[in-house]
């Protein structure tokens, strides 16, 4: 099997020369596709020309789809089992985790009959987890690969904020989305509320990103809703 995606993500598209270190890890890039398209193909009981592979994954959870083409109607596919494929699919999420950028949350791979691989990653889009993967999640998994804070996007921001909350802390923020938005969301993208604490009086400070609104949640639970700020728009 010829895998390829390049020496992503130390490296960067016209830059000449990847240093050892970038070297190294699309070394270990190549090698660890090679094993995951091996045990995708081993893992399949039936012909098929091409397979496609997606997989979010986010600390210690993975989610993962098989499909196959090459019939019809599509042949039955099949997932990996084997303690062999998931060390692989662990190691090259740790192999190409960039300090201070973090490590990807999702691998979608295509492998073809006639051996050749094709994969891509993504750092910036939340997983699609299905249940969501919950902030203490999002958390552990900054623990073991490092973010700066420039690099997360909004999303991970707003999933962190809602980590570092006491439980006491996280009822009251819950209340301010609730005074927020009394009606659940339909459709589209899931509605962002990050949350802030302020330490000189442990007001809980929910702000809505979709309309700038902001709930402020005071210790004994009341709630203040605080229009947007023109010159201060979420990001």
């Amino acid at each position: 099997m010829s895998p390829r995606g390049g020496w992503w993500p130390l490296g960067r598209r016209g830059e000449e020369r990847p240093s050892a270190e970038q070297a190294a890890a699309a070394e270990a890039q190549t090698r660890l596709l090679g094993v995951l398209a091996q045990e995708l193909a081993a893992a399949q009981t039936e012909p098929w020309d091409e397979l496609s592979y997606r997989a979010f994954v986010v600390a210690d959870r993975t989610q993962s789809h098989v499909s196959l083409r090459g019939a019809w109607p599509p042949p039955l596919a099949q997932k990996p089992t084997s303690s062999t494929f998931a060390e692989a699919l662990a190691e090259l999420r740790a192999a190409t985790a960039a300090p201070g950028r973090g490590a990807w949350f999702t691998i979608s791979m295509t492998v073809r009959a006639d051996g050749e691989v094709d994969a891509s990653f993504d750092v910036d889009t939340e997983p699609g987890f299905l249940p969501p993967a919950g902030p203490a999640d999002f958390a552990r998994d900054l623990e073991r690969f490092p973010r700066s804070v420039e690099a997360q996007p909004t999303w991970l921001r707003e999933r962190l904020s809602w980590a570092r909350l006491t439980p006491e802390q996280r009822s009251r923020a819950e209340a301010g989305v609730g005074a927020l938005q009394p009606y659940p969301a339909i459709g589209g993208s899931r509605p962002l509320f990050t949350v802030t604490v302020m330490p000189e009086d442990d007001v809980v400070d929910v702000l809505d990103h979709a309309t700038g609104r902001r709930a402020l949640v005071d210790r004994d639970g009341t709630v203040r809703l605080v229009a947007p700020d023109p010159s201060a728009r979420p990001r």
